[in-house]
């Protein structure tokens, strides 16, 4: 039997993934004109974690608290400048991201690294797609110089996330989950 959690847990641990996902962006090295951070992988373990309400809750908090000025971006960066700036389509793509993962991992069968793959096409094409568009750059130039060098790192990163889940999973023995 699966135990329900009341509001107040979730909003905890909704305000805890904002906290992560705001540490994990500081892991930051910068790769062509797009920092390489591990902020992703923070996200997708907020998708799973979460019910998909409380997943986007965090994430929304992530970027209303960044767009406020807390240096919670990559860098220790901060401002609604960023959300304009070319960056600004991958953050904006992480409550879609969260939500995409905390549906999918609630309603399917599929295993979770899979379910954190599914999602990665969103933050690519808003993220490129952002890139396009602001910088005006062709979108397979945007493609070349946002998504490509990525992929590989982001395809350990899910593989990463759905190992760290089975672990804190395990270390609260489903009494929490």
């Amino acid at each position: 039997m699966k135990r329900k959690h009341s509001t107040v847990y979730y909003l905890s641990v909704s305000a805890l993934m904002t906290a992560f996902v705001a540490a994990a962006a500081q892991i930051s090295l910068r790769i062509l004109v797009i920092p390489f951070t591990a902020s992703i992988i923070a996200v997708m373990l907020c998708g799973l974690l979460l019910p998909p309400f409380y997943a986007v809750l965090s994430m929304l908090s992530y970027i209303l608290l960044g767009a406020a000025g807390l240096p919670v971006f990559a860098n220790f960066s901060g401002g609604v400048t960023i959300l304009f700036a070319q960056t600004g389509g991958f953050i904006l793509s992480y409550p879609l991201m969260a939500l995409l993962i905390a549906t999918l991992s609630r309603k399917t069968k599929l295993p979770k690294a899979l379910v954190c793959l599914l999602s990665l096409p969103i933050c690519y094409g808003m993220g490129a797609g952002y890139f396009a568009f602001i910088t005006e750059n062709a979108p397979d130039k945007a493609l070349r110089l946002t998504v490509l060098p990525f992929i590989p790192f982001d395809v350990v990163k899910c593989f990463l996330t759905a190992f760290c889940y089975r672990l804190i999973k395990r270390a609260l023995k489903e009494k929490l989950l």
